[in-house]
Protein backbone atom coordinates (compact mmCIF):
# COMPACT_ATOMS: atom_id res chain seq x y z
CA UNK A 1 0.00 0.00 0.00
CA UNK A 2 1.25 3.40 -0.77
CA UNK A 3 2.00 6.30 1.57
CA UNK A 4 -1.22 8.35 0.77
CA UNK A 5 -3.26 5.41 0.32
CA UNK A 6 -2.15 4.59 4.32
CA UNK A 7 -2.71 8.15 5.13
CA UNK A 8 -5.95 8.51 3.76
CA UNK A 9 -6.81 4.90 5.91
CA UNK A 10 -5.46 5.91 8.87
CA UNK A 11 -7.52 9.81 8.25
CA UNK A 12 -10.54 7.76 7.77
CA UNK A 13 -10.33 6.19 10.72
CA UNK A 14 -9.52 9.31 12.18
CA UNK A 15 -13.10 10.62 11.59
CA UNK A 16 -14.52 7.51 12.59
CA UNK A 17 -12.97 8.08 15.85
CA UNK A 18 -14.30 11.41 16.40
CA UNK A 19 -17.76 10.51 15.46
CA UNK A 20 -17.62 7.98 17.68
CA UNK A 21 -16.64 10.44 20.67
CA UNK A 22 -19.12 12.90 19.33
CA UNK A 23 -22.05 10.51 19.27
CA UNK A 24 -21.18 9.03 22.55
CA UNK A 25 -21.16 12.54 24.32
CA UNK A 26 -24.45 13.57 22.36
CA UNK A 27 -26.00 10.65 23.77
CA UNK A 28 -24.91 12.01 27.67
CA UNK A 29 -26.12 8.55 29.35
CA UNK A 30 -25.33 9.35 32.98
CA UNK A 31 -25.03 5.56 33.43
CA UNK A 32 -24.51 3.51 30.34
CA UNK A 33 -24.23 -0.06 30.01
CA UNK A 34 -24.52 -2.63 27.48
CA UNK A 35 -28.04 -2.88 26.56
CA UNK A 36 -27.91 0.95 25.83
CA UNK A 37 -24.81 0.54 24.11
CA UNK A 38 -26.05 -3.23 21.69
CA UNK A 39 -23.29 -5.56 20.84
CA UNK A 40 -20.37 -4.36 20.02
CA UNK A 41 -19.28 -5.78 16.40
CA UNK A 42 -15.26 -6.30 16.19
CA UNK A 43 -15.25 -7.88 12.69
CA UNK A 44 -16.44 -9.85 10.11
CA UNK A 45 -15.67 -12.17 6.74
CA UNK A 46 -18.20 -11.99 4.23
CA UNK A 47 -16.14 -10.59 1.04
CA UNK A 48 -12.75 -11.43 -0.54
CA UNK A 49 -12.24 -7.79 0.28
CA UNK A 50 -12.49 -8.29 3.90
CA UNK A 51 -8.94 -10.60 3.83
CA UNK A 52 -6.68 -6.80 3.15
CA UNK A 53 -7.38 -6.33 6.54
CA UNK A 54 -6.10 -9.54 8.44
CA UNK A 55 -2.08 -10.60 9.17
CA UNK A 56 -1.43 -13.95 8.80
CA UNK A 57 1.23 -16.65 9.91
CA UNK A 58 2.20 -20.25 10.93
CA UNK A 59 5.13 -21.66 11.83
CA UNK A 60 6.45 -21.77 8.20
CA UNK A 61 7.57 -18.70 8.60
CA UNK A 62 10.28 -20.02 10.95
CA UNK A 63 11.37 -22.99 9.56
CA UNK A 64 8.21 -25.19 10.22
CA UNK A 65 6.42 -27.30 7.94
CA UNK A 66 2.99 -26.12 8.97
CA UNK A 67 0.80 -24.45 6.48
CA UNK A 68 -2.45 -22.11 6.36
CA UNK A 69 -4.94 -20.07 4.55
CA UNK A 70 -7.20 -17.65 5.33
CA UNK A 71 -10.16 -17.12 2.61
CA UNK A 72 -13.94 -16.51 1.78
CA UNK A 73 -15.97 -19.25 1.09
CA UNK A 74 -19.16 -18.99 -0.42
CA UNK A 75 -22.52 -20.19 0.88
CA UNK A 76 -23.78 -22.47 3.37
CA UNK A 77 -22.49 -20.13 6.11
CA UNK A 78 -25.33 -20.46 8.57
CA UNK A 79 -28.71 -18.19 9.72
CA UNK A 80 -28.57 -14.68 9.19
CA UNK A 81 -30.64 -11.55 8.38
CA UNK A 82 -29.98 -12.61 4.73
CA UNK A 83 -30.77 -16.18 4.23
CA UNK A 84 -32.03 -17.78 1.36
CA UNK A 85 -33.45 -21.25 1.47
CA UNK A 86 -31.34 -21.91 4.69
CA UNK A 87 -28.04 -20.49 3.49
CA UNK A 88 -26.83 -17.04 3.51
CA UNK A 89 -26.33 -15.12 0.48
CA UNK A 90 -22.87 -14.10 1.55
CA UNK A 91 -19.75 -15.97 1.97
CA UNK A 92 -17.60 -16.40 5.31
CA UNK A 93 -14.23 -16.57 6.48
CA UNK A 94 -12.69 -20.09 5.91
CA UNK A 95 -9.21 -20.45 8.15
CA UNK A 96 -7.15 -23.66 7.31
CA UNK A 97 -4.88 -25.60 6.44
CA UNK A 98 -2.39 -28.05 8.01
CA UNK A 99 -0.53 -28.53 11.50
CA UNK A 100 2.75 -30.20 11.21
CA UNK A 101 4.39 -30.88 14.71
CA UNK A 102 7.56 -32.11 12.56
CA UNK A 103 10.84 -29.89 13.01
CA UNK A 104 13.29 -30.14 10.26
CA UNK A 105 16.84 -30.86 9.85
CA UNK A 106 18.35 -27.75 10.81
CA UNK A 107 15.63 -25.56 11.60
CA UNK A 108 15.76 -22.27 14.27
CA UNK A 109 12.43 -23.69 15.87
CA UNK A 110 12.21 -25.79 18.72
CA UNK A 111 8.58 -26.68 18.23
CA UNK A 112 6.31 -26.79 15.60
CA UNK A 113 2.43 -27.05 14.98
CA UNK A 114 0.92 -23.62 15.14
CA UNK A 115 -1.09 -21.07 12.86
CA UNK A 116 -2.98 -17.85 13.70
CA UNK A 117 -4.67 -15.15 11.99
CA UNK A 118 -6.04 -11.59 13.30
CA UNK A 119 -7.42 -8.45 12.32
CA UNK A 120 -4.09 -6.02 11.25
CA UNK A 121 -3.46 -3.03 13.94
CA UNK A 122 -5.46 0.05 12.60
CA UNK A 123 -3.48 3.30 13.01
CA UNK A 124 -5.10 6.76 13.20
CA UNK A 125 -3.49 10.43 13.70
CA UNK A 126 -4.53 9.44 17.44
CA UNK A 127 -2.79 6.23 17.68
CA UNK A 128 -3.61 2.62 17.06
CA UNK A 129 -7.94 2.70 17.03
CA UNK A 130 -9.31 -0.10 19.04
CA UNK A 131 -12.67 -1.76 20.36
CA UNK A 132 -13.78 0.00 23.89
CA UNK A 133 -15.33 -3.00 25.23
CA UNK A 134 -15.62 -2.18 28.76
CA UNK A 135 -19.62 -2.20 28.94
CA UNK A 136 -19.60 -5.88 27.37
CA UNK A 137 -19.37 -8.80 29.19
CA UNK A 138 -18.97 -11.76 26.74
CA UNK A 139 -17.02 -12.01 23.49
CA UNK A 140 -19.50 -13.68 20.92
CA UNK A 141 -18.44 -15.91 17.99
CA UNK A 142 -20.17 -17.51 15.05
CA UNK A 143 -17.73 -20.43 13.69
CA UNK A 144 -17.87 -23.98 12.53
CA UNK A 145 -15.34 -26.77 13.16
CA UNK A 146 -15.52 -28.34 9.56
CA UNK A 147 -13.42 -31.26 10.53
CA UNK A 148 -14.88 -31.77 13.99
CA UNK A 149 -14.58 -35.14 15.44
CA UNK A 150 -17.89 -37.19 16.54
CA UNK A 151 -19.08 -36.74 19.94
CA UNK A 152 -18.88 -39.23 22.57
CA UNK A 153 -20.01 -39.90 26.23
CA UNK A 154 -16.38 -40.76 27.16
CA UNK A 155 -15.39 -37.21 25.77
CA UNK A 156 -12.02 -36.02 27.84
CA UNK A 157 -14.13 -32.38 27.95
CA UNK A 158 -16.67 -33.77 29.60
CA UNK A 159 -16.17 -32.91 33.12
CA UNK A 160 -14.43 -29.57 31.76
CA UNK A 161 -17.93 -28.57 29.91
CA UNK A 162 -19.74 -28.33 32.87
CA UNK A 163 -18.13 -25.64 34.70
CA UNK A 164 -19.16 -22.06 34.57
CA UNK A 165 -16.51 -20.55 32.16
CA UNK A 166 -17.57 -23.37 29.37
CA UNK A 167 -21.36 -22.42 29.50
CA UNK A 168 -20.68 -18.71 29.37
CA UNK A 169 -21.57 -18.01 32.40
CA UNK A 170 -19.43 -15.38 34.64
CA UNK A 171 -20.82 -15.78 37.99
CA UNK A 172 -18.68 -18.17 39.75
CA UNK A 173 -15.15 -17.48 37.58
CA UNK A 174 -13.74 -15.14 40.49
CA UNK A 175 -14.38 -18.72 42.99
CA UNK A 176 -12.25 -20.74 40.49
CA UNK A 177 -8.53 -21.67 41.85
CA UNK A 178 -5.93 -20.90 39.06
CA UNK A 179 -5.49 -24.40 38.42
CA UNK A 180 -9.02 -24.73 37.62
CA UNK A 181 -8.93 -21.44 35.78
CA UNK A 182 -6.16 -22.82 33.42
CA UNK A 183 -8.10 -26.19 32.98
CA UNK A 184 -11.12 -24.62 31.96
CA UNK A 185 -9.57 -21.84 30.21
CA UNK A 186 -6.81 -22.95 28.46
CA UNK A 187 -7.10 -26.64 28.32
CA UNK A 188 -4.24 -27.20 31.25
CA UNK A 189 -4.40 -30.98 32.55
CA UNK A 190 -7.10 -32.63 30.18
CA UNK A 191 -6.36 -35.76 28.97
CA UNK A 192 -7.48 -35.25 24.90
CA UNK A 193 -6.67 -36.77 21.48
CA UNK A 194 -3.82 -35.24 19.86
CA UNK A 195 -4.82 -32.63 17.25
CA UNK A 196 -6.14 -29.42 16.43
CA UNK A 197 -7.26 -26.83 19.45
CA UNK A 198 -8.49 -23.02 18.47
CA UNK A 199 -7.99 -20.20 20.94
CA UNK A 200 -9.31 -16.66 21.02
CA UNK A 201 -6.36 -14.14 21.36
CA UNK A 202 -7.14 -10.15 22.31
CA UNK A 203 -4.32 -7.93 22.32
CA UNK A 204 -4.86 -4.62 24.30
CA UNK A 205 -3.36 -1.00 23.78
CA UNK A 206 -0.89 -2.58 26.59
CA UNK A 207 2.97 -1.54 27.18
CA UNK A 208 3.93 -4.98 26.40
CA UNK A 209 3.34 -5.82 22.83
CA UNK A 210 3.94 -9.82 23.57
CA UNK A 211 1.09 -9.42 25.77
CA UNK A 212 -2.33 -11.50 24.70
CA UNK A 213 -5.48 -12.38 26.67
CA UNK A 214 -6.05 -16.18 25.71
CA UNK A 215 -9.03 -18.55 25.75
CA UNK A 216 -9.90 -21.51 24.09
CA UNK A 217 -12.54 -22.18 22.04
CA UNK A 218 -14.85 -25.19 23.47
CA UNK A 219 -17.03 -26.16 20.94
CA UNK A 220 -20.62 -27.91 21.77
CA UNK A 221 -20.00 -31.82 20.67
CA UNK A 222 -23.56 -31.85 19.60
CA UNK A 223 -23.30 -29.37 16.87
CA UNK A 224 -20.46 -31.38 15.05
CA UNK A 225 -19.63 -29.48 12.25
CA UNK A 226 -22.78 -27.36 12.39
CA UNK A 227 -22.77 -23.17 12.98
CA UNK A 228 -22.56 -22.10 16.49
CA UNK A 229 -22.05 -19.57 18.79
CA UNK A 230 -19.08 -19.97 21.38
CA UNK A 231 -19.60 -17.54 24.46
CA UNK A 232 -17.07 -16.51 26.40
CA UNK A 233 -16.88 -14.57 29.58
CA UNK A 234 -14.09 -11.59 28.79
CA UNK A 235 -12.98 -12.20 32.28
CA UNK A 236 -11.88 -15.50 32.14
CA UNK A 237 -9.44 -14.88 29.36
CA UNK A 238 -6.08 -15.56 30.97
CA UNK A 239 -2.65 -13.51 30.40
CA UNK A 240 -0.06 -15.05 28.68
CA UNK A 241 3.92 -13.70 27.45
CA UNK A 242 5.45 -15.24 23.99
CA UNK A 243 3.10 -18.17 24.38
CA UNK A 244 3.94 -19.03 28.49
CA UNK A 245 1.31 -17.87 31.04
CA UNK A 246 1.88 -15.12 32.56
CA UNK A 247 2.68 -15.87 36.99
CA UNK A 248 1.11 -12.51 37.19
CA UNK A 249 -2.25 -12.21 36.02
CA UNK A 250 -3.72 -8.67 35.27
CA UNK A 251 -7.11 -7.64 34.08
CA UNK A 252 -7.76 -7.10 30.55
CA UNK A 253 -8.11 -3.48 29.19
CA UNK A 254 -11.37 -4.12 27.70
CA UNK A 255 -11.80 -0.21 26.86
CA UNK A 256 -8.82 -0.55 24.66
CA UNK A 257 -8.78 -3.81 22.83
CA UNK A 258 -6.49 -3.45 19.89
CA UNK A 259 -6.53 -7.15 17.73
CA UNK A 260 -9.01 -10.16 17.88
CA UNK A 261 -7.40 -13.01 16.03
CA UNK A 262 -8.00 -16.74 16.50
CA UNK A 263 -4.89 -19.27 16.89
CA UNK A 264 -4.96 -23.16 16.09
CA UNK A 265 -1.96 -25.01 17.79
CA UNK A 266 -1.33 -28.65 18.21
CA UNK A 267 -0.10 -27.77 22.24
CA UNK A 268 -1.30 -25.84 25.09
CA UNK A 269 0.38 -22.92 25.99
CA UNK A 270 3.13 -23.42 27.95
CA UNK A 271 3.18 -23.26 32.15
CA UNK A 272 6.25 -20.66 33.73
CA UNK A 273 8.71 -22.77 34.44
CA UNK A 274 8.27 -25.50 31.96
CA UNK A 275 10.28 -27.61 29.38
CA UNK A 276 10.05 -26.74 26.29
CA UNK A 277 9.80 -30.67 25.06
CA UNK A 278 6.35 -31.93 25.40
CA UNK A 279 5.46 -35.65 25.98
CA UNK A 280 4.99 -37.63 22.78
CA UNK A 281 0.80 -38.89 23.01
CA UNK A 282 -0.02 -42.08 24.22
CA UNK A 283 -1.03 -44.46 21.58
CA UNK A 284 -4.82 -44.85 21.70
CA UNK A 285 -5.01 -41.31 21.68
CA UNK A 286 -3.47 -40.86 18.63
CA UNK A 287 -5.47 -43.54 17.10
CA UNK A 288 -8.30 -41.24 17.11
CA UNK A 289 -7.22 -38.14 15.16
CA UNK A 290 -7.00 -37.60 12.22
CA UNK A 291 -4.12 -37.15 10.02
CA UNK A 292 -2.74 -36.00 6.77
CA UNK A 293 -0.08 -35.72 4.51
CA UNK A 294 1.61 -31.54 4.40
CA UNK A 295 0.95 -29.80 1.20
CA UNK A 296 4.14 -28.28 -0.13
CA UNK A 297 2.39 -26.50 -2.59
CA UNK A 298 1.15 -23.92 -0.18
CA UNK A 299 2.65 -19.94 -0.06
CA UNK A 300 1.72 -18.42 3.25
CA UNK A 301 1.54 -14.35 4.14
CA UNK A 302 4.49 -13.53 6.79
CA UNK A 303 2.54 -10.47 8.34
CA UNK A 304 1.78 -12.44 11.39
CA UNK A 305 4.21 -11.08 13.78
CA UNK A 306 5.54 -14.67 14.80
CA UNK A 307 8.51 -14.96 17.39
CA UNK A 308 11.13 -17.49 17.38
CA UNK A 309 11.81 -19.80 20.04
CA UNK A 310 14.63 -18.65 22.83
CA UNK A 311 16.97 -20.67 20.98
CA UNK A 312 19.01 -18.52 18.75
CA UNK A 313 21.26 -21.79 17.37
CA UNK A 314 20.10 -24.38 14.63
CA UNK A 315 18.90 -27.30 15.71
CA UNK A 316 20.63 -30.46 14.94
CA UNK A 317 18.97 -33.64 13.27
CA UNK A 318 14.78 -33.40 13.25
CA UNK A 319 12.32 -34.12 15.36
CA UNK A 320 9.82 -36.73 13.89
CA UNK A 321 6.12 -35.42 14.08
CA UNK A 322 2.04 -35.68 13.04
CA UNK A 323 0.56 -33.65 10.59
CA UNK A 324 -3.30 -32.83 11.20
CA UNK A 325 -5.22 -30.79 9.06
CA UNK A 326 -7.70 -27.88 10.35
CA UNK A 327 -10.99 -26.26 8.67
CA UNK A 328 -12.85 -23.79 11.02
CA UNK A 329 -15.55 -21.67 9.21
CA UNK A 330 -15.77 -18.11 10.67
CA UNK A 331 -18.68 -15.28 10.10
CA UNK A 332 -18.14 -12.85 12.88
CA UNK A 333 -17.36 -11.76 16.41
CA UNK A 334 -18.98 -9.70 18.69
CA UNK A 335 -18.56 -8.09 22.15
CA UNK A 336 -22.27 -8.65 23.93
CA UNK A 337 -23.34 -8.09 27.30
CA UNK A 338 -25.48 -11.19 27.91
CA UNK A 339 -25.58 -14.73 26.59
CA UNK A 340 -29.38 -14.01 25.34
CA UNK A 341 -27.85 -10.93 23.52
CA UNK A 342 -25.29 -13.07 21.82
CA UNK A 343 -27.83 -16.01 20.59
CA UNK A 344 -29.99 -13.00 19.43
CA UNK A 345 -27.27 -11.89 17.11
CA UNK A 346 -27.92 -15.45 15.14
CA UNK A 347 -31.53 -16.33 15.75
Amino acid sequence: MSYARSFLAAFGRSVDVIKHSTASALRMEVTPNSSSQGALHIWSISKPEDISHYATGCDRDIGGLSSMRLDVAQGSGGKGPDDIDGKRADGHGRFWGTLSSQVPRAARVEKSGYAGMRNKNRPTLFGAQTWDASLHNYLALRVRNSLALPSSSGSPLSSALSTPSMLGSSANIASLTPAQRAKTALGFGLKEPPGPKYFVNIQTDGPVTSDLFQHRIWFDPGAKDDWQTVVIPLESFLLLNTGTLSTSQLSMMKQAIRTVGISCVLDTPRLPGSASEVPEPEDELAAQAQSSPIDESDDWASDGELRETKSDAAARGSKRGQSFRFDLGIQAIHAVGSVEEAQELWS
